[in-house]
């Protein structure tokens, strides 16, 4: 019996650690979105999201196209949209491909990598 537990035990070790969400920090934020488009639905309908390494952000919801501005400051995602002079900022998890954003509050707003 008891070999059996200790070889039970070896295999478990041997297995890789389970993926999971997990917060990024600022450097891993500013990597995972710079250069990349996040897509994702919600009640009004399809949307996506393109990061530019410049700091531009594009959000599109059918016809509609909202420039704004992102950067990164301390661990957080950030964003303006003009003509609102307003940053705001988000923690910001990962998944595989599902980043979501995460308020003060605990609002969740997800979306899927696709470059």
């Amino acid at each position: 019996m008891l070999r059996r537990l200790l070889a039970l035990a070896l295999c478990l070790l041997g297995l890789p650690a389970l993926a999971g969400e997990r917060k990024l920090n600022g450097a891993e934020i500013h990597q995972t979105l710079s250069g990349h488009t996040l897509k994702g639905s919600s009640d009004s309908g399809d949307w996506s999201q393109d990061f530019d390494p410049s700091g531009r952000t594009t959000y599109s919801q059918g016809n509609n196209n909202s420039p704004g501005r992102w950067e990164v400051r301390d661990d957080q995602y950030c964003s303006v949209w003009p003509p609102n002079p307003n940053w705001s900022c988000y923690d910001v998890k990962v998944d595989g491909d599902v980043i979501t954003f995460v308020t003060k509050s605990g609002g969740q707003s997800s979306g899927t990598m696709v470059k």
